[in-house]
C-alpha cells in the first residue's frame, strides 16, 4: 500500500513543503505585484512559471476525467443484479439517509446545548457531503484486493442512484431547518 505512486507522491510533496525554508532561495519578480521576492527553488509556481501553467491546466482535468471513469465503471454494472441484493439497498440507505440523519441530530443537539455551535452553511455542506454516494475508488480497491468486488460495485451503483433522489430531499429538509432558526 505504501508503494502506491499516489501515496509516495503525497509524502514526497509533504516533505518538500516542510523543508522549503531549508532549501536554497532565489530572488524572483512577483508576477502580480511586480516586486522582487525571495522564494525556495522548489516553488515552481514562482521559479518555473512556464512549467507551472501546464500543470495547473492538467490539474483542472482531474475531476472531469474522474467523472468519466466513474460513469464507465457504473455502466458495466448490471442494475437488475444490484437491485436484487438486499445488502446493497441496506448500504445505500445507511450511506445516504442514516449517516446524514444521525449527524444532523448530533449537530442540532450540540448547537442547542451550546457545546459546539454550527453555522447553517457548514451543516448543509456536511450533510450533503455525507449523503453523497460511495466513491468508486472503493470498487477499484475491492477488485484489486479481491474482496467483495461485486458487492462494492453494486453498492456504488445503488448509492449513486439513491443519492440522485435523496440529496435534493436533504436540501429541502435543511432549508426547512434553516428557516426554524436552529443554526
Amino acid at each position: 500500500m505504501f508503494l502506491n505512486p499516489i501515496v509516495i507522491a503525497t509524502f514526497l510533496g509533504l516533505f518538500i513543503w516542510l523543508i522549503q525554508d531549508l532549501t536554497p532561495h532565489i530572488t524572483v519578480l512577483h508576477s502580480q505585484k511586480g516586486n522582487e521576492i525571495s522564494v525556495s527553488i522548489l516553488r515552481i509556481d514562482q521559479t518555473l512559471p512556464w512549467l507551472y501553467a501546464p500543470i495547473m491546466f492538467l490539474s483542472k482535468l482531474a475531476s472531469p476525467l474522474a467523472w468519466l471513469s466513474i460513469g464507465a465503471t457504473l455502466a458495466e454494472i448490471n442494475f437488475k443484479d444490484a437491485a436484487k441484493n438486499t445488502t446493497t439497498w441496506y448500504y445505500a440507505g445507511v450511506k445516504t439517509v442514516m449517516v446524514p440523519l444521525i449527524n444532523l441530530v448530533i449537530f442540532i443537539i450540540t448547537t442547542l446545548t451550546g457545546i459546539l455551535i454550527f453555522d447553517m452553511n457548514a451543516v448543509t455542506t456536511m450533510i450533503v457531503m455525507m449523503a453523497t454516494p460511495s466513491a468508486t475508488v472503493a470498487v477499484a480497491y475491492a477488485i484489486n484486493f479481491d474482496k467483495e468486488a461485486v458487492l462494492a460495485s453494486n453498492a456504488s451503483l445503488l448509492s449513486t442512484i439513491v443519492a440522485v433522489f435523496i440529496i435534493p430531499s436533504w436540501l429541502v429538509i435543511l432549508k426547512i431547518i434553516g428557516n426554524l432558526g436552529i443554526f
